[in-house]
């Protein structure tokens, strides 16, 4: 880490420490952190537990001097912002979430919700689906009986020509 460093740089503890304050935890890091937490957004298949994870995380590390409470609820605000849908954003901000974990907690469960729902959405489309098909089965059936019956129609009016042929001669 430090191969790039004069030995002048590195000699005694103080400037080891200044040095390495610099490169990883100063004001350049919080800043990085902050600019992280400001455009970060759910990414596919990210549990919502693994969004809070890291929004409390880059929190904690955009934000060191902050207490706790303050830091809490302007996590929320970042944390319901990552969120890609923002109906589902609407709707969890409408709960009025005052912790990080309290608007875990509610995205979970608005989330089951809607999972519940679009599941129960899809079974009544397959319902519907498997009637449609119902009658479009019942239709061709009919349609090939329809058909049949015009064939045994036509061939017993053949046979009842040809009969009333020999009849009349």
């Amino acid at each position: 880490m430090l191969w790039d460093s004069s030995p002048e740089s590195t000699d005694t503890l103080p400037k080891l420490i200044e040095l390495l304050t610099n490169r990883f935890g100063g004001t350049k890091q919080t800043d990085k952190h902050r600019m992280e937490l400001r455009y970060r957004k759910r990414r596919p298949n990210e549990s919502l537990s693994e969004l809070h994870q890291d929004i409390s995380r880059l929190m904690a590390l955009a934000h060191p001097q902050l207490p706790s409470t303050s830091r809490d609820a302007i996590a929320c605000d970042y944390y319901i912002d990552s969120l890609n849908d923002p109906d589902f954003a609407l709707k969890v901000r409408e709960r009025n979430p005052s912790s990080l974990d309290d608007v875990l907690r509610i995205s979970l469960q608005l989330e089951a919700w809607i999972r519940d729902t679009n599941r129960q959405k899809g079974e009544e489309t397959g319902k519907s689906k498997m009637r449609e098909g119902r009658v479009a089965t019942v239709e061709t059936s009919n349609s090939a009986e329809l058909t049949a019956i015009k064939s045994q129609i036509d061939t017993l009016g053949k046979q009842f020509g040809a009969l009333m042929q020999h009849v009349t001669v």
